[in-house]
């Protein structure tokens, strides 16, 4: 049940990622008034129930998660996570979660040895409250997902470093569910 479960989700990885393209962006009021299925209103995505019961955290990345806060600074100052599913047991679909999101950035440093070190830069945490802007206005066949706009401290520059990024859900029995790693290479800028 386990492996049919992760090939499902990695089947559906890339079409998810690109419905969630409109993730928290409000389209038709507040009531909603959309003829599309997939679409639920702002009302909606924050009186959706909360999930206790995650089991797995699935995490799906552009090939370009680099973000750009300030247009007069070129380099990356933060990156996105287009789709980060919390899987609960009861439905095995994505659902918002009832705990704590909290998303861990590492600066990979290697010594002379062929070794890598993973340099923690900055984490970012989201309570239920805290994570219902992110919230998906889209429904998919995998359930309903997070997208995170994350800005690392203006004090921080990783052009040209190799990251890695973990996401970790707490739930409120005290469990904690991880999402695999990412490694990514930023560049030296985003736009121009």
């Amino acid at each position: 049940m386990i492996r049919s479960r992760q090939v499902r989700w990695a089947c559906f990885g890339a079409m998810t990622a690109g419905l969630l393209a409109g993730c928290g962006q409000p389209q038709s009021g507040l009531d909603g008034g959309s003829s599309d299925p997939y679409r639920m209103s702002v009302r909606d995505v924050a009186q959706a129930p909360l999930a206790p019961d995650i089991v797995e955290v699935h995490t799906h990345y552009n090939l370009f998660p680099w973000l750009q806060f300030d247009p007069a600074d070129s380099r990356p100052q933060g990156f996105m996570i287009s789709a980060l599913f919390l899987v609960s047991a009861r439905t095995e679909k994505g659902a918002f979660g009832d705990g704590v999101i909290t998303v861990r950035l590492f600066r990979v440093e290697r010594d002379a040895r062929p070794r890598d070190a993973r340099v923690l830069v900055h984490t970012w945490t989201f309570t239920p409250q805290e994570a219902l802007p992110f919230r998906s206005t889209k429904r998919t066949v995998v359930g309903m997902g997070y997208q995170l706009r994350l800005r690392w401290p203006e004090d921080v520059d990783l052009t040209g470093e190799e990251v890695v990024v973990f996401v970790e859900f707490a739930r409120p029995d005290g469990k904690v569910i991880r999402s695999g790693p990412k490694s990514l290479k930023v560049p030296y800028k985003v736009a121009g």
